[in-house]
């Protein structure tokens, strides 16, 4: 892998050209602190990289997320900067990558019913599947030339809508998967397999599947003995939470399909900043919805 991607965070977007600091996309929380939930950069030399991104968060200092553990060591460093882990996420090398015989059997099942067709990222599909995400404000609402889009279709109706973002110079990210109720079963495995085949075609050097929240890749780093107990507490409070409305179990489980590498994400809090600082950035992406939901689910079956 290259080192660049071990600094950049998962939801950063390349932008081919761009030489200043990173751009940040903030939010203003209650309380007046800053997250910073996606960005824009353009630099390619990991030193160059580094020093760019520390010298952007310095002045407003926000919480970020989905962070390589390279970039938070360095962040604790130069800023005081504390890392929660509070998942993993799953890379995998498009030019060396083959599936397995049981993924390449789901494949062929699904497409028996139907196509694996690239979509235009402004199709009516994308604005379909973009608008009935439930976590908001994670990635960019409206996509870039640079995003790649493919989707599973029956007839003229797309079915399973997958759209890709540029990470860094030949490294991709899958920032959005969605299926209908309806997707036969493999089409979302059918649509993955073309799309890192199209990426294996481009020269893409890495794919991001992305991050499997409250999950544990068996690598572990925090800055101070108090954030390696929050992660920990909130990995557990997380993983209750949000059961039944999201399986991260279950998502990681798919994912794993895929035979990728686990690395562990971290969320990045400047220092002094409270708990509370992330509780109001939870909330800014809407994942009391899911919580709520879970909540409903859990009485429904008590009462069942």
């Amino acid at each position: 892998m290259n080192d660049i991607l071990e600094l950049v965070p998962s939801t950063w977007t390349y932008s081919e050209g761009q030489t200043s600091s990173p751009r940040l996309h903030t939010v203003l929380l209650p309380n007046g602190r800053v997250f910073a939930p996606y960005a824009r950069h353009g630099v390619l030399a990991p030193k160059q990289f580094l020093s760019k991104t520390i010298e952007s968060l310095t002045p407003l200092q926000p919480l970020i997320r989905g962070v390589p553990k390279r970039l938070a060591q360095a962040l604790h460093e130069s800023l005081g900067y504390e890392s929660l882990s509070f998942g993993s996420e799953a890379i995998l090398s498009p030019d060396t990558f083959s599936p397995s015989p049981s993924l390449r059997a789901l494949s062929r099942r699904a497409l028996r019913k139907g196509r694996v067709m690239r979509t235009p990222s402004f199709s009516s599909s994308s604005y379909k599947f973009r608008s009935s995400v439930r976590l908001r404000g994670l990635f960019r609402t409206i996509p870039s030339a640079r995003h790649l889009s493919a989707g599973y279709f029956q007839e003229n109706s797309a079915l399973v809508f997958i759209s890709l973002s540029q990470k860094a110079e030949h490294h991709y990210h899958l920032e959005l998967l969605k299926r209908t109720p309806n997707a036969p079963i493999g089409a979302v495995e059918a649509v993955l397999l073309q799309v890192i085949s199209d990426l294996k075609t481009l020269g893409a050097t890495s794919l991001s599947l992305g991050e499997v929240p409250c999950i544990g890749s068996g690598e572990s780093f925090a800055s101070s003995p108090l954030s390696y107990a929050a992660s920990s507490i909130a990995t557990r409070v997380g993983i209750f939470a949000l059961h039944p409305s999201y399986s991260a179990s279950s998502l990681f489980s798919f994912k794993n399909k895929f035979q990728p590498d686990w690395r562990p994400v971290y969320w990045c809090l400047p220092p002094k900043a409270a708990l509370t600082s992330l509780y109001f950035a939870l909330r800014a992406t809407r994942v009391q919805a899911l919580v709520i939901d879970g909540l409903k689910k859990r009485l429904q079956r008590s009462h069942g």
